[in-house]
């Protein structure tokens, strides 16, 4: 397998714009290969062999004043039997313009090296069965003893040893880039490397693919035209100082990797497209930490394995991952999209809400349009990301803070799960949907293992609407200390709490509110419901619920229900106060012991 380790070098962003009009002159061998020249044998009108070059072992090494293949032609390279690996480099000052069928007549592996640049027409091709790596790189390594220049030829030591290291001249004048706008596809690995890389069309391995710029690597699509990366195996995409992938313009434009998919760069990466992989999709710095991602569009990850990377700014997020979920810096979600781009699916949570005293339920749905409602929807452990090469070896979400001012935010692993991987633990920072002005959005956090939260959770509304709902569901445990979970509303209404665990429910020193705050208004307190489907409850250290209404206004209710015991000690309280209205009921329900130890439970009218 063709193998080709990174090095790191910075360069200058200049993109040479190269004029396709103007006729492509053919292949022009130079002398440095003395007596083992490269020849150019006719095969047809149209078709080109190249036959001699110098043979080392199982490399045949081939070097050329110029390089190119015109439009409606093509280049072969001969394979002599017992070739591996050829290698070719243009000497010369001229970037290569590939507008034809640039090919190797047998399996073996093609270099192609010029630092002057290479260009691959809207209708070039490859016919290449074996691996192909194409740069703007000086040099490349041969074991420890060998070295084939293209800068300096005179300086190559040609050696019977499997090709290395690229080598690139830091003080070039000017940076060599790759522009490929054709449909360009090898049987084995698939390699672009060069100081700049300019992308449209297709580019398609049937092992691993490698995008990889010393500086900038710039993807695009348009209406007419997808842009698509694709790789059987592992897909690399690497800028050093930027990554900028826009290609959410045609329906089939995204990146596609049988196996892992890594983006990777020293700055933040802007990936406005879809990306589906087989295996883990990773977001990296340089130094292999996690990195940030931005997109001002609705991207869609879908991975078979985990999904990982630190921080994302943008519009909708959507993440299909087989395995977990890390992302542990901050998520800011800056709005919606169009409906083009966007997922739009309604999501049925594993269980149903309480929706009053006598214990009636009904199912809780999310909406899920990235198009109509700033969205962030995370399902993990979930087998709905279609054929994946690698299973994930676990379910957990583990995120830090989340900002979506009047947004829907949607954490589940409980969405058509895997059920052979461990149920997941779902942990999360602060939570914002609150809208400084008009309605909040809806929390929803569903987990097949436990939840803990040891954070704010804001669904409240501003100057106008209503509070958004926060429910959270576990099929084990529910565990909340040192948090404020509000619901609250101005001049609309408070919006529900529901928190419902299959095993405990244990609140620790935290507030939960749902609460209608305007002294003249006729807005409503919510509703908070705690269930322990199996377990306790306990409520502990300070612990308050409070659906109070200000105004003319009534409280909403509250219920805790536990198949075990309920405890609620060492100052905690529970109110449902209103000042002209009804107060909320209130309704404790156990199969076993209630205990209240220096408590207060408070259900009262002013002037109602």
């Amino acid at each position: 397998m063709l193998k080709f380790p990174r090095l790191l070098s910075i360069f200058t962003l200049v993109f040479s714009l190269l004029p396709v009009t103007e006729a492509v002159a053919q292949v022009k061998p130079d002398n440095t290969l003395g007596n083992e020249n490269s020849v150019v044998i006719p095969i047809d009108q149209d078709n080109q062999r190249i036959d001699g070059g110098a043979t080392r072992g199982a490399n045949l090494f081939h070097s050329f004043l110029e390089f190119n293949v015109g439009a409606g032609r093509g280049v072969y390279f001969a394979n002599p039997a017992g070739i591996e690996n050829i290698l070719s480099r243009i000497t010369g000052n001229r970037p290569s313009r590939i507008f034809g069928t640039l090919g190797v007549l047998g399996d073996a592996n093609l270099f192609l090296l010029n630092p002057n640049g290479i260009f691959f027409g809207q209708n070039a091709s490859l016919d290449i069965n074996g691996s192909f790596l194409a740069t703007t790189a000086d040099g490349i390594s041969l074991g420890n003893q060998g070295y084939f220049s293209a800068s300096e030829p005179h300086t190559s030591n040609l050696v019977a040893v499997e090709p290395g290291a690229l080598f690139f001249n830091q003080v070039a004048n000017q940076p060599g880039v790759i522009r490929s706008q054709g449909n360009l596809t090898t049987g084995g690995n698939f390699t672009l490397w060069a100081d700049n890389l300019d992308l449209k069309g297709q580019l398609q391995a049937g092992g691993n693919l490698t995008l990889q710029a010393q500086d900038t690597i710039r993807a695009q699509d348009n209406a007419a035209n997808p842009f698509i990366a694709q790789a059987g195996n592992q897909l690399l995409v690497q800028g050093d100082q930027k990554v900028e992938i826009l290609a959410f313009n045609h329906p089939d434009s995204g990146l596609f990797a049988g196996g892992n998919m890594t983006l990777r760069s020293r700055n933040r990466v802007g990936g406005d497209t879809r990306y589906t992989s087989g295996g883990n999709f990773t977001i990296e710095q340089l130094d292999g930490s996690l990195g940030d991602l931005f997109s001002p569009k609705d991207p869609t990850v879908r991975a078979g394995g985990d999904v990982s990377f630190n921080n994302y700014t943008g519009a909708s997020l959507h993440i299909f991952a087989g395995g977990s979920v890390t992302i542990p810096g901050n998520i800011r979600i800056t709005g919606t999209d169009t409906a083009d781009n966007s997922i739009q699916e309604n999501v049925t949570l594993s269980k149903e809400i309480v929706v009053d005293l006598n214990g009636s339920t009904q199912a809780i749905v999310a909406n899920i349009d990235g198009s109509t409602e700033p969205t962030l929807d995370i399902r993990a452990g979930t087998t709905a990301v279609g054929a994946a090469a690698i299973t994930g070896t676990g379910s957990d979400i583990t995120i830090g803070n989340i900002n979506n001012e009047g947004g829907l935010v949607l954490l589940t692993n409980q969405y058509a799960p895997n059920t052979a991987l461990p149920a997941g633990t779902i942990q999360v920072g602060n939570i914002n949907t609150r809208d400084r002005m008009e309605a909040g959005g809806n929390i929803y956090i569903d987990s097949r293992g436990s939840i803990q939260l040891n954070s704010n959770l804001n669904s409240s509304a501003g100057q106008m609407g209503d509070a958004g709902d926060i429910i959270l569901f576990a099929d084990e445990e529910i565990a909340i200390a040192n948090s404020r979970i509000a619901s609250d509303s101005r001049n609309g209404l408070a919006g529900l709490i529901e928190v419902q665990a299959s095993n405990s429910v244990e609140i620790n020193a935290s507030t939960l509110t749902s609460e209608s705050l305007g002294s003249d208004t006729s807005g409503a307190g919510g509703a908070i419901s705690i269930t322990a489907q199996t377990g306790s409850i306990a409520l502990d250290n300070g612990t308050r619920l409070n659906t109070s209404a200000r105004g003319d206004g009534f409280a909403g209710f509250i219920t805790l229900d536990a198949g075990n015991q309920i405890a609620i000690a060492n100052n905690s309280n529970i109110i449902s106060n209103a000042d002209t209205r009804e107060a909320g009921l209130i309704g404790l329900q156990a199969n076993n012991d209630i205990n209240i130890s220096n408590s207060d439970i408070k259900a009262e009218s002013r002037d109602g």
